[in-house]
């Protein structure tokens, strides 16, 4: 074979091809990976603020020194800034699970590409002619395009991980914060008791205008959150036009599989050039069948419909899509003798998440759309907090109920209906939807229906 000019071309001493030159899509795959993971995407406000997703989880009561002196009237004045503590909350074991998962999916797609590229330069190592060039040409590519897609999925790893660990980490600069505000509120009060009363003027003006620069200071570190997921949330949309490229490109490579380079035949095409699987190789014209998921058969988890006789008392979850918590409350609604289903989540970063469950009383009920929640803390606000977002939640399905789980948290009555009483105010003030009922189960196990 005749040498082109460009082989002839000398590369600098120990250096390589880069299996990124010249494919646009990966070069662009690569600069999203980059920027994803230095962190340009995080506000200056939050600027060396790191990652901690074990913030997202339960934390001391910020308020408990102020309960322990019982001075009511101080911790009202702290509370609203302890809400945004109850705002930050979530499951840091399901966002590593997340996380963890699409490092895997990259690691397969990684060790798929590998085996490609070995098995191109090995087992066609004999191959010569301008057939082979083409062929090994072609392979190429579909190799650069797996790594790419192996990239994205590491991409939407480090985009998970790094989401929750900067919310994990603005709320545990929250409760230090409100810690420094409780330890001088404890001043203030130890101030009122020695002067029997007389220095409560003074102390109040104090107490306001500690309270609300550190408002404010909270407020920057929020909105800096908000913009650093909204930065975050444009790097996901690109990814998400990338991969679908991607999809493209392999699939234009899967339908030049039947036009492939003079010489070179169809890899795992069966006779008469079809692929393999009796069909044309065209994607969306055959029918999936009835026993394919979404084709004559219902999803009772989604369909407000009766189950007649396929009503079963119990919790009909084969796939395991309820994580632990969900499933405790699944399982007490059981047996109370309702089924119960999960719904499939939408995972939509930009929108609320869909209810967990379909809960049905009976054979003729159809079902009533039921998101389960389980409070971080036996608080009030934390009560009031998990009822509007319940609200919104069910709002966007036409109502339902929300199950709140106090076990954990150890929540009572009286602050139940205490939270109960402050979500309906503010949904009053501000037009926003409840659920049509709330029930609670106490930290005794007890039962409590809202309103």
């Amino acid at each position: 074979m005749t040498a082109s000019a460009g082989s002839l071309v000398a590369a600098p001493a120990g250096s390589g091809p880069d299996r990124w030159a010249g494919f646009t899509l990966a070069e662009d795959v690569r600069a999203i990976d980059a920027a994803v993971r230095n962190g340009s995407w995080v506000d200056g406000a939050l600027a060396g603020s790191g990652g901690a997703l074990d913030g997202l989880a339960a934390v001391a009561d910020p308020l408990g020194n102020l309960t322990q002196f019982g001075v009511a009237w101080l911790i009202e004045q702290v509370e609203p800034l302890a809400e945004a503590l109850d705002w930050l909350a979530g499951d840091a074991a399901a966002i590593s699970a997340h996380a963890q998962t699409w490092a895997n999916v990259a690691g397969a797609l990684t060790m798929e590409a590998d085996g490609l590229g070995r098995a191109a330069r090995s087992e066609v190592a004999g191959w010569s002619g301008a057939a082979a060039e083409a062929y090994r040409t072609w392979a190429g590519h579909r190799e650069t395009e797996l790594r790419a897609l192996g990239t994205t999925a590491g991409t939407v790893s480090a985009m998970a991980e790094g989401a929750g660990g900067l919310v994990g980490s603005v709320r545990l600069m929250i409760r230090d914060a409100i810690a420094a505000v409780v330890a001088r509120l404890v001043v203030y009060a130890v101030e009122v008791a020695a002067t029997r009363g007389a220095a409560l003027p003074l102390v109040m003006s104090q107490v306001t205008a500690v309270c609300a620069a550190w408002a404010a200071r909270i407020s920057r570190w929020l909105k800096g959150l908000i913009d650093s997921l909204r930065n975050l949330v444009t790097q996901s949309d690109k990814i998400q036009k990338l991969i679908r490229s991607l999809g493209g490109a392999l699939g234009d490579a899967r339908g030049a599989a039947g036009k492939a380079p003079d010489g070179v035949g169809r890899l795992g095409a069966g006779a008469g050039g079809t692929d393999g699987a009796g069909g044309t190789g065209d994607r969306g014209t055959g029918d999936l069948g009835s026993g394919d998921l979404g084709v004559g058969r219902l999803d009772a988890g989604k369909e407000h419909v009766p189950l007649g006789d396929g009503f079963r008392v119990g919790v009909d979850d084969p796939e395991s899509l309820f994580v632990d918590k969900e499933r405790a409350i699944a399982d007490l609604l059981a047996a109370e003798g309702k089924m119960v289903h999960p719904r499939r989540r939408v995972e939509d970063v930009t929108g609320l998440t869909n209810p967990d469950a379909m809960v049905r009383s009976g054979p003729d009920d159809p079902g009533v759309v039921t998101e389960f929640k389980t409070p971080e803390s036996a608080s009030s606000s934390s009560m009031r907090s998990n009822i509007l977002a319940a609200g919104k939640q069910l709002g966007q399905h036409g109502g339902g109920d929300v199950v709140i789980d106090g076990r954990p948290a150890g929540l009572t009555e009286e602050v139940a209906r205490h939270g109960w009483a402050r979500a309906a105010g503010q949904a009053r003030a501000h037009g926003s939807a409840l659920p049509d009922r709330a029930r609670v189960i106490l930290a005794d196990g007890t039962m409590l229906e809202l309103p």
